[in-house]
């Protein structure tokens, strides 16, 4: 089961309260609730979130802090949800989280795409069935580092990835294939031209821009496409 997504969901919730205040409550709130959520409460010091070593689920907006440390205090944490997260580019502190089962980060509907170290932390979590990225690319180009967790079901990430970054993780996970071919369908989306389906193309490396195309108005493009990606992923040996 995923963990609480609601404010009235959650063991204790503060929602745009001053920094300097939520920072006093949260130091004399019992330590032992089991979820906690602190959104758009602005730069409040994250260090106080030592203290709740007992969470199983916890929702930020912001995450300030210099790194991910503080999550290492919390070794029952089942769901993790950051929003915003603009200092941290190292996830190795994740390794410690081994009862994690849903991680969802977001970098920010208006940031530049956000660059961490690498995904490979990930990979130690072998509770983890549930990825979810948006605006957070690796700097060692590597996605399938992360995708060793035999519980991982779900996968959502940034749609900059290159042919060879999804083609190496269907060689490493092809039941999770789904995810990461370069066409995909784009829900019940038609084109406006001739009423045919609307494809997401994936694999255009170097855009945060979406790519889309009509199966019927761009065949040509969509056949180009996953062409050229089949050549990579021949390429290709783990």
């Amino acid at each position: 089961m995923r963990g609480p997504t609601e404010p009235n969901e959650f063991d204790l919730c503060y929602m745009r309260v001053d920094p300097k205040v939520v920072v006093k409550k949260l130091s004399q709130d019992d330590p032992n609730i089991r979820s906690l959520m602190v959104w758009h409460c602005k730069r409040f010091d994250v260090e106080v979130l030592r203290r709740f070593t007992e969470l199983r689920s916890l929702r930020i907006a912001y995450w300030y802090g210099e790194s991910l440390e503080a999550l290492t205090c919390m070794p029952h944490l089942e769901h993790l949800h950051i929003y915003m997260l603009p200092r941290i580019d190292d996830f190795t502190p994740f390794e410690k989280l081994k009862n994690l089962r849903a991680l969802t980060l977001n970098a920010g509907i208006w940031s530049d795409l956000q660059k961490i170290k690498t995904f490979a932390p990930l990979g130690q979590l072998t509770e983890l069935f549930l990825i979810d990225f948006f605006g957070l690319i690796p700097e060692d180009g590597r996605i399938d580092h992360m995708l060793t967790s035999p519980s991982l079901t779900d996968i959502n990430l940034a749609d900059v990835h290159s042919f060879t970054e999804l083609a190496a993780a269907i060689h490493r996970r092809p039941d999770l294939k789904r995810f990461f071919v370069p066409v995909q369908s784009w829900g019940d989306e038609k084109c406006e031209k001739c009423g045919a389906d609307i494809m997401r193309l994936l694999g255009l490396h170097g855009t945060r821009r979406r790519k889309f195309a009509c199966v019927q108005c761009h065949a040509k493009r969509i056949q180009d496409h996953e062409s050229a990606f089949e050549a990579v992923y021949k390429s290709i040996a783990l």
